[in-house]
């Protein structure tokens, strides 16, 4: 499997992930076919939340991806794999700057959001049947009018420099193919989670740093990330030794 193999390009949806859902609820589509638009007016985020983006200026894309082998548990290893894939790829159309990943997966430079995933898995008996990566860049949007939890930043604000989104597209995709194996075999998750992982933490924002963190019951503590586990959960330290396990929604850094 090669992402972009196939790509359809569609010049206004609601989702590029719901796009791609709906041609796999009547049609069979090959593994690594990619949906890109630069004009999305309903973008998902995770836990329902929703991605903004401006006609023109951002790229929003979808791949559908068949990973054959993957199990529930392991989910969290593609979620790194696409993360570590994105990141690269950013890096590499922004020399001079600090791409890093926020867990779990947005792409931030400094504290920044410049760029999103969401990945939507189908189950059948404890497999993951396919999964549908959406990922959205903003690239030359200037101006942000919605409210975000992060403060969003674009490629365009970074460098003062308009960029195509097509050629965008084109190198992410080449660095998703790169981190992305075609298949997971069953009989190594550990190992691919043990390697997926190493190349996560070194662009994990914040990874072994005194920050300052609020837990969902609105408590504020500082604190130092030092792993994550195989089921997403972030582990952090605090400056007493303890050491607690957070899933999303259960602890947000606290930022300018």
């Amino acid at each position: 499997m090669k992402s972009g193999d196939h790509c359809i390009y569609v010049s206004s949806v609601d989702s590029t992930n719901q796009y791609v859902k709906r041609i796999i609820s009547n049609y069979k589509i090959k593994s690594g076919t990619v949906v890109y638009t630069f004009d999305q007016y309903e973008g998902l985020g995770q836990y329902g939340t929703q991605w903004y983006s401006q006609n023109g200026k951002s790229l929003a894309f979808s791949m559908y991806y068949e990973p054959l082998s993957l199990s529930p548990e392991h989910v969290f290893t593609l979620n790194m794999l696409v993360s570590n894939g994105l990141a690269a790829g950013l890096q590499s159309l922004l020399p001079g700057h600090n791409v890093k990943i926020k867990w779990p997966n947005d792409i931030v430079v400094e504290d920044d959001k410049l760029a999103g995933v969401l990945i939507q898995n189908a189950l059948k008996k404890q497999v993951v049947l396919h999964s549908v990566i959406g990922i959205g860049v903003n690239v030359n949007q200037t101006h942000f009018e919605a409210s975000y939890s992060r403060k969003p930043t674009s490629m365009a604000l970074l460098t003062s420099l308009e960029n195509d989104p097509g050629k965008v597209l084109h190198t992410l995709l080449q660095s998703l193919n790169h981190h992305l194996p075609a298949s997971m075999p069953l009989q190594k998750p550990k190992v691919l989670f043990e390697k997926t992982r190493e190349v996560y933490l070194d662009r994990l924002y914040g990874y072994d740093k005194w920050q300052t963190f609020q837990r969902s019951d609105s408590t504020i503590f500082q604190g130092k990330v030092i792993n994550v586990e195989p089921d997403g959960r972030i582990c952090i330290t605090d400056q007493e030794g303890n050491l607690q396990k957070y899933d999303l929604k259960e602890i947000s850094w606290v930022t300018r």
